[in-house]
């Protein structure tokens, strides 16, 4: 009788892992079946420097308000400024669908709770294909993974496809200045 005892708790031991294994080897399956796996990547300098440095000064109106800001200098230093505080701190990502540089969005730390969203570009001849809104989402959870509970930008209020995006990310507009910008905040 103990001998049956044994068997049948082994047998039910031995189903459990059976199942488990089984059920986890779905998940996983179904898990990458079901995850769309962009083409997002962290910058790179020796990959991605001379794409971002081309695509700053080509859309360099719509990025920076600021006639001497340095992309430069932001690439060498992974700062959102000058402070030598701020060095280290900018975090990029850069979009590459099939290996082509399409685009990127650079985002700090503003403060302990407030995440920033720098810039965001795609390249002219590739908008209109949901990338601004891959690279924005991106950098929400790179911000979020950081600690934050808000994200902000500022875009021209010129920038009419630059806000359709925001808003239909779900940031809230909650500035329109004089001088002609719009800022964004992200809450969610």
């Amino acid at each position: 009788m103990s001998n049956t005892r044994i068997f049948f708790k082994r047998s039910t031991w031995i189903k459990a892992i059976l199942v488990g294994l089984i059920s986890g080897s779905a998940a996983y399956i179904w898990y990458h079946q079901t995850q769309t796996h962009e083409p997002i990547f962290a910058y790179n300098k020796q990959r991605d420097y001379q794409d971002i440095i081309d695509l700053f000064e080509l859309e360099r109106f719509w990025l920076t308000a600021t006639v001497d800001y340095s992309p430069h200098y932001m690439l060498d230093f992974m700062a959102p400024n000058k402070k030598p505080a701020s060095r280290g701190t900018l975090r990029i990502n850069v979009l590459r669908p099939d290996n082509v540089f399409a685009g990127f969005t650079d985002y700090y730390m503003h403060d302990k709770n407030i995440g920033m969203i720098l810039f965001l570009a795609v390249r002219p001849e590739m908008r209109s294909r949901g990338y601004g809104k891959m690279l924005i989402k991106s950098a929400i959870a790179g911000l979020k993974k950081l600690g934050a509970k808000k994200v902000n930008l500022v875009t021209r209020t010129t920038n009419i496809p630059g806000q359709k995006v925001y808003t239909a990310l779900g940031f809230d507009e909650i500035l329109r200045d004089e001088e002609g910008f719009v800022y964004y905040e992200y809450t969610k």
